[in-house]
């Protein structure tokens, strides 16, 4: 592998401490076998090395050792994840969380402040807060928090610790207990007063105390959907939960000690008071940008601006990274030359400054990375041969090791892919335009090239993730890139003199200075926001391609720079042969990653496809028929719209749609239905009684026709659809029971979508004419599926529908967190009693599987802390197994 390949060995170790982590994140490992073989590995691998060393004859050779030694740290990664895997599986307060629909008593948390941010200006008002609860107790915090002294409650401890995300909405002040004793702090404590409803100065290490009902993040319940558990799990934070102000009190005299939560508190004050005075009478938008650049502070950045950074591939720079981190180091650089600081002088300069800019930044792993490998090659001498790589892989290698979560992280991920690329590529391609055309051989090639490099080195990282591409990407950050990095050392010169008293026209220089790049990105990320086509959505890689480009890239990387001739001379490259047979298998196997990620969505296109959606309170399915496009049965409320379209986008490919059919006019069922047909091509819209005044359909572009019972289509690939409720009296009815009765055939299997029909409704419908063909039908040989009306609540119950005239194999009920308790436990008992019951709030999206003769079910399983990505099951077959009945 050559002197290069050898000059890296830590490249392997930290390889190998990752690939043990996805083991352990893609299997079950138990972190007392797989850490004991780990132990056993390396300590053999030691004692055949002293043997060796001791000039005894050894029992394997070198490459044996290496293996051995590289098996040992697989096992070891897989040690140090699952071991911290399962410390948080044992977090006693996870069986209080509420899920879904459920919901759970509130409990009374007292904990210590890690962070507070403010919300962003587009939000309600608020904050949120990390909180480390310490103990608990069940007592209603309306009543606790009243009580005039705390002794007499029975505290429970917090062990092992996990955190709880905490939304705190802005309300009036209450009147804090003029006695101090409305929250006394622990046994033995001195009381403490309580400061309710002002949370503006709350800093890390304040004990706050509130009553809340905890919950489960949400949020991964559709394939494809950005997992807002798992996210929060990579920070320890295990619930969500939702205050008030004024019903948070916080602790005045209780403040937790420790050196990381008062460093952590001076950085934070450091942090607020550099942002005021670099932001200062600077207007927005540009006083949120130059926040988000310089610290990656995005409290005063709303959804639109973000919209703007993501649209034009730019969202890298909202996160302090290499470049503001290597930045600042060369400018500490430039100052001690000037200052004519000795080398030592210098270097600790260096390294106090970068270690406080991390600081400053929230320590992201980006920033950590960078500050960590400025380090190390600070503190090692500027003028030493390191070799880069390996520095990189050590600095991986110990973040990692501290940290065995962080291997998920998106930022982590990124910031590694563009470094090692650089790295790896960046000389190669560089020297390569230069050949190509002398015009590329300065400053303008180079940062082409890295440009280049850091866009295709994490290219798949940001497929895999959010399946899209910036079309615009490469242009806009060329074009931004280099000016963004004036804004750091601007902004810096900018809060020096806002600081500076008596100073006023020096500060109106420098605001305007800092204005010049700030207006100039802005009117770039407008402009490209306004270009065609800015956003492509692909379809997923498929598994394990994006693991097995990333080997070859490393592999690749490993061959020794040689004769070849640039740019393509004579097209034969002087190289040995292997290197061009890899660099071709590489090519080839690019495309047929690509090829196979398009045709995933056309696998099994023989079949119909069922995709029953977690939109919470509220129905959205997609049937999918063989040959055709997605057929959007509701469109849920409007606050799921976006989740909608990306999964129906991330299961079809497309952005195409056969039809939407709406069953009724409430939010629940049609709220997204502006989003759908603004961000989807839907071809034709069929809606029931009552929906024809909407002001979505007046305005659409697309046909829409009403339909009520006894209409029929022939819908693409073999599938029919009859209406059989309302008729023309539909107007007597109510709301819910004018919803459309929707009847989906397809070969043998039959898909009833009632919308929210209630019980007068259904007994109407079962005594109509198309009620007896429902029986008829219902009494045929047919694999019955039923979308539960109503969400499964006890209105929309009336036996003889689910007993006699439709009842069904499998039962999915569409309900999400609501305070009308739905689905009522008698409604899912009594399905339960005759077949299979699904719950997406539960279970995540259903999705059923059909060749019109068998049934197949399949459920995306959630993971109980939120580590593991979702997964699909597949939990029933109508060929292999029955559902229980009695």
């Amino acid at each position: 592998m050559g002197d290069r390949t050898l000059r890296r060995p830590l490249l392997w170790v930290v390889s190998a401490w990752a690939s043990g982590i996805l083991l352990a994140y893609s299997v079950p490992v138990s972190p007392g076998a797989a850490g004991g073989l780990s132990l056993i590995l390396v300590m053999a691998v030691g004692w055949q090395a002293w043997r060796e060393w001791r000039g005894e004859s050894g029992l394997a050779g070198a490459e044996a050792m290496s293996l051995l030694l590289l098996l040992g740290v697989v096992l070891g990664g897989a040690c140090a994840w699952s071991a911290d895997r399962e410390k948080l599986a044992a977090w006693p307060l996870l069986r209080y969380r509420s899920f879904g629909a459920e919901r759970r008593e509130p409990l009374l948390l007292e904990g210590v402040v890690l962070s507070c941010y403010r919300r962003p200006p587009d939000k309600r008002e608020g904050w949120e807060v990390v909180l480390r609860p310490e103990r608990w107790q069940s007592t209603p915090g309306s009543y606790a928090l009243s009580l005039p002294s705390a002794r007499g409650l029975v505290w429970q401890e917090v062990q092992p610790p996990a955190l709880v995300l905490l939304y705190v909405f802005a309300q009036p002040a209450r009147a804090a207990d003029p006695t101090g004793a409305g929250a006394r702090g622990r046994p033995g404590e001195q009381a403490a007063s309580v400061c309710s409803g002002n949370l503006a100065s709350l800093l890390p290490g304040d004990r706050i105390r509130v009553a809340v009902e905890l919950r489960r993040p949400e949020g991964d319940g559709n394939p494809g959907d950005f997992s807002f558990a798992a996210y929060l799990a990579r920070r320890r934070i295990l619930a969500v939960a939702y205050a008030d102000s004024s019903d948070v009190a916080v602790l005045v005299g209780s403040r937790a000690g420790g050196l990381k939560l008062a460093a952590s508190r001076y950085l934070t004050l450091g942090r607020r008071w550099f942002l005021r005075q670099a932001t200062k009478n600077l207007p927005q938008p540009f006083s949120a940008l130059a926040a988000g650049v310089i610290l990656g502070d995005k409290e005063e950045m709303t959804e639109a601006m973000e919209e703007a950074f993501r649209r034009s591939g730019l969202s890298h720079l909202l996160s302090v990274s290499g470049l503001h981190v290597g930045l600042l180091a060369g400018l500490l650089y430039l100052l001690s030359k000037s200052l004519r600081l000795s080398s030592c002088f210098r270097r600790l300069l260096i390294v106090v400054g970068v270690a406080a800019y991390v600081g400053l930044c929230g320590a992201s792993p980006p920033a950590t990375r960078a500050g960590l490998m400025i380090t190390v090659f600070t503190l090692l001498g500027e003028d030493r041969s390191l070799e880069r790589v390996n520095l990189l892989a050590a600095s991986a290698l110990f973040m990692l090791m501290r940290d065995p979560f962080l291997l998920h992280d998106l930022g982590f991920q990124l910031s590694f892919a563009a470094t090692a690329g650089l790295l790896l590529w960046s000389g190669r391609l560089w020297s390569l335009l230069a050949h190509w055309h002398p015009w590329f051989g300065g400053q303008v090639g180079a940062s082409l090239a890295v440009t280049l490099v850091a866009q295709l080195s994490t290219l798949p990282i940001i497929w895999a993730a959010f399946s899209e591409v910036a079309v615009w990407g490469l242009l806009a950050s060329l074009l931004v890139t280099p000016v963004m990095g004036a804004v750091v050392p601007l902004a810096s010169i900018h809060a020096i003199c806002a600081a500076l008293p008596g100073i006023g026209w020096l500060e109106w220089i420098s605001r305007m200075l800092l204005l010049l790049p700030l207006r100039y990105s802005w009117a770039i990320l407008e402009a490209v926001g306004r270009l065609p086509v800015s956003l492509v959505r692909l379809p997923p890689p498929p598994p394990g391609a994006i693991l097995v480009l990333a080997a070859l890239a490393v592999r690749l990387a490993m061959i020794q720079r040689g004769g070849f001739q640039l740019p393509f001379h004579h097209l034969r490259p002087v190289r040995p042969p292997g290197a061009v047979i890899i660099r071709g298998l590489a090519a080839v196997l690019v495309l047929i990653c690509l090829g196979s990620s398009l045709s995933e969505i056309r696998k099994g296109r023989h079949l119909l496809h069922v995709y029953f959606f977690d939109v919470g309170q509220g129905d959205a399915a997609l049937l999918l028929p063989e040959g055709g496009r997605g057929i959007l049965v509701d469109t849920g409320p409007a606050y799921a719209a976006e989740r909608l379209v990306a999964a129906v986008q991330r299961v079809t490919g497309t952005k195409q749609l056969e039809a939407v059919f709406l069953s009724h006019a409430h939010d629940d069922h049609m709220g997204g239905l502006p989003v759908v047909l603004t961000r989807l091509q839907v071809k034709r819209v069929w809606y029931g009684p009552g929906i024809t005044a909407s002001p979505e359909l007046q305005h659409a572009s697309v046909p829409a026709a009403q339909l009520e019972a006894g209409d029929w289509q022939h819908l693409p690939g073999g599938l029919t659809v009859e209406v059989l409720w309302p008729g023309k009296d539909a107007p007597e009815w109510s709301e819910n029971n004018r919803s459309l009765v929707l009847l989906f055939t397809y070969g043998l299997v039959g898909l009833l979508f009632p919308g929210d029909l209630e019980s007068s409704g259904q007994q109407a419908l079962c005594t109509d004419i198309a009620g007896r063909q429902l029986r008829s039908r219902g009494a045929a040989d047919l694999l019955r599926v039923l979308k539960v009306p109503h969400h499964g609540g006890r209105t929309a119950w009336w036996k003889p529908f689910y007993r006699q005239i439709w009842p069904p194999e499998v039962a999915v009920i569409s309900v999400g967190r609501n305070s009308f308790g739905h689905p009522d436990r008698h409604v899912t008992a009594s399905l339960a009693e005759t077949g299979l019951v699904l719950r997406t709030d539960l279970f995540g999206a259903v999705h059923l599987i059909t060749d019109g003769q068998r049934l197949i079910v399949e459920v995306w399983v959630r993971d109980e802390v939120g580590l593991r990505r979702p997964r699909s099951l597949r939990l029933w077959d109508s060929q292999t197994a029955v559902p229980n009945r009695t």
